[in-house]
């Protein structure tokens, strides 16, 4: 009796498929890391290399590690299944399983699941990212200020600069308010001659208005210093430009468990050297070298450290330039690391020099996961101030007259953060009890 091939939908996998990816995803990370530090050994670890999304370790920027899952879930079912059926992706995982099963001698059929429209979308997603890179750059260049900076220079010598995002939820009128350092759990705190040295230099996000919270900003009463009244035009035309300045090299020899990876990891380099993250993460280097050129002396620096590239660019502007200059990192938070793989430094980006040379995260727990890769970062516990506010409700929730807390704690991003309160909404018409049962408190 024939029967048909095996199934295998890339974007629909099976309860028990997805099983098994969750497992391969536990076991090869490692190899998965050792491909980065091959990529690392034949680049020529330039700026625009490092801040390179194919190098970053970041699930959310880069599919390789997603697709090195896939190419193992197929190894392993292949020896199981004589006959197979797979629907891919992408061109790419097409190519790699071709040649695969042609080296086996294994019949299979190969499907990409792409419409016209989404393979329209991926060969201009390179031009419409740097169209928004080059947006981004003469909004920044607009929003630049020499009597802003010439005033900052005449006052300061030596500074602490806290690397902060800001957001036009944090604005209110006129008023700024930041959810990431609360002034009132943070700068309250802080003496007269604290306040005075310290500046938070602000990575304007979700907007296109630059200028606009740049005149905001300098009403509110933390001192904030703008990366684009110290960076040049060149700094832009490197970053915007940066295709023609990074040294490519070649992937027809990287392998991966009996697979040629090399058309994995050129697509997804290819498809990265416009990401508006590098562009981001190459301007804070050269921040930096301007700062340094300016003669200003850096007495401390704090990273709010995610480990992307935008921080890896920052990191490596400190470093560099300010080489005696202590730097720290902090996590306030807290994400799964099985996925967040870069949150877990390695030890090739410690000796980099991409991260902090200490960090601080909000759990002893948390602690040792951090140091997962790499068991000589310095890795110190210290309180996450943005959650402060939620003291006044652990006090309320161990009053036994009151209803139980449901904490719903959104992203930062407004896409995302309907997809999680609409899953919360589905939550409550399944269980209508908990609206009555429980305090609910929706926080950014």
């Amino acid at each position: 009796m024939k029967t048909g091939p095996y199934l295998l939908n890339f974007d629909d996998l099976s309860i028990e498929q997805n099983i098994l990816f969750k497992q391969i995803s536990l076991k090869i990370k490692d190899e998965y890391h050792s491909i980065v530090d091959q990529i690392y050994e034949k680049c020529d670890l330039s700026i625009f290399w490092l801040v390179n999304n194919t190098v970053s370790r970041n699930n959310f920027q880069s599919s390789i590690f997603t697709d090195l899952c896939y190419l193992e879930l197929v190894r392993i079912l292949s020896s199981e299944h004589h006959y197979f059926q797979v629907t891919v992706s992408s061109s790419a995982q097409k190519k790699v399983l071709m040649r695969f099963f042609k080296s086996k001698s294994q019949r299979a059929i190969i499907k990409v699941k792409k419409s016209g429209l989404r393979r329209l979308k991926q060969k201009l997603k390179p031009y419409w990212l740097f169209i928004g890179n080059l947006a981004l750059a003469i909004n920044l260049i607009l929003a630049k200020s020499q009597k802003r900076r010439k005033t900052f220079l005449n006052n300061h010598l030596e500074i602490i600069l806290i690397d902060t995002f800001v957001t036009p939820t944090e604005f209110k009128g006129e008023g700024f308010s930041s959810t990431h350092f609360p002034k009132s759990d943070f700068l309250d705190f802080l003496d007269d001659e604290d306040k005075h040295l310290l500046f938070f230099v602000p990575e304007i996000v979700f907007t296109k208005k630059i200028l606009k919270y740049t005149k905001l900003l300098q009403k509110a009463e933390e001192n904030f210093l703008f990366k684009h009244d110290f960076l040049e035009v060149v700094d832009y035309l490197k970053g915007l430009f940066s295709f023609l300045f990074i040294k490519k090299i070649d992937f027809k020899q990287f392998e991966f468990k009996g697979f040629n990876i090399s058309p994995l990891l050129e697509v997804d380099f290819n498809s990265n050297l416009t990401n508006s993250s590098s562009f981001r993460g190459a301007l804070n280097y050269f921040f930096f070298k301007r700062l340094k050129d300016t003669g200003i002396k850096l007495k401390l620096v704090l990273d709010w450290f995610e480990n992307d590239v935008q921080d890896k660019g920052f990191n490596k502007g400190v470093r560099e330039f300010y080489p005696s200059t202590q730097s720290l990192g902090i996590q306030p938070f807290l994400q799964a690391l099985d996925f967040a793989l870069q949150l877990s430094p390695t030890i090739s980006e410690q000796e980099l020099e991409v991260i902090p040379q200490r960090i601080y995260v909000i759990s002893k727990i948390y602690k040792d996961l951090i140091k997962r890769n790499n068991s000589q970062l310095n890795v110190f516990v210290a309180p996450s101030i943005r959650y402060k506010y939620l003291d006044k409700f652990i006090n309320i929730s161990n009053d036994v007259k009151q209803p139980n807390m449901i904490l719903l704690a959104l992203p930062i991003a407004i896409k995302e953060s309907k997809w999680v309160l609409n899953i919360f909404r589905m939550a409550l018409q399944r269980c209508p009890y908990l609206i009555t049962k429980c305090k609910i408190l929706i926080k950014f």
